[in-house]
């Protein structure tokens, strides 16, 4: 993995400090780890596009991370639906311990990928379901649900509907075009889209069940 010139702790701070977090140690190493493990996969399973470190850094990561302090993420139970590579949900798992990340990947060599992640990275926070999200159980409720590269979003609204605990919230990472169809989407409530750092046209966009509070 060293081949990759993985980042220094400095270089990962300096990335994405811009998205209102500040990382340990810890999290710097861990994500030396997602990262050259990322790139050894990429090159037989298509997890990304892109592939200079410095953009996996800030598209990543710091697009990820930044959910943190705009939808004021803490703990609670998390649903990523879609996650691929595990953006954003393990980048949000190691840097939040208190939080219950669950992993929904439908792809098994992603969800190999992301099962191999999380135990490189001992996250004991964390665990894959390998599966479509409309295959996991009625019973299974959670704080908040996640999808950053999801297209069918009224799909994805329609089973948050049924597995957001009240009072839980919906953080999508949109377009300008995606924030404005889904502002108009009966039953929900959605707070002023933020944009993301760095970016031009990306949001991420907060919203609840209407009546769930």
């Amino acid at each position: 993995m060293s081949r990759f010139h993985l980042p220094t702790d400095e270089q990962i701070d300096a990335v994405v400090r811009p998205y209102g977090f500040q990382p340990s140690s810890e999290f710097c190493e861990k994500t030396r780890i997602y990262i050259g493990l990322l790139l050894k996969w990429n090159q037989r399973v298509a997890l990304t596009s892109v592939t200079s470190i410095s953009e996996i850094l800030r598209v990543h990561f710091g697009e990820s991370l930044f959910a943190i302090s705009a939808a004021d993420i803490a703990v609670g139970r998390l649903a990523d639906v879609g996650s691929g590579a595990g953006f954003p949900g393990v980048p949000l798992a190691t840097g939040l311990p208190r939080l219950e990340v669950n992993l929904i990947e439908s792809n098994a060599k992603k969800a190999a990928f992301l099962s191999e992640l999380v135990r490189a990275l001992q996250l004991t926070n964390s665990r894959v379901h390998h599966g479509r999200a409309e295959s996991m159980g009625g019973y299974e409720r959670f704080d908040i649900v996640s999808a950053r590269a999801v297209g069918e979003y009224q799909e994805l609204l329609k089973w948050s509907e049924v597995h957001l605990k009240r009072g839980g919230k919906a953080i999508l990472w949109l377009g300008v075009r995606q924030v404005e169809q889904l502002a108009g989407i009966h039953g929900w409530a959605w707070q002023s889209p933020l944009q993301v750092p760095n970016t031009k046209g990306r949001f991420i966009l907060v919203g609840s069940v209407r009546g769930s509070f």
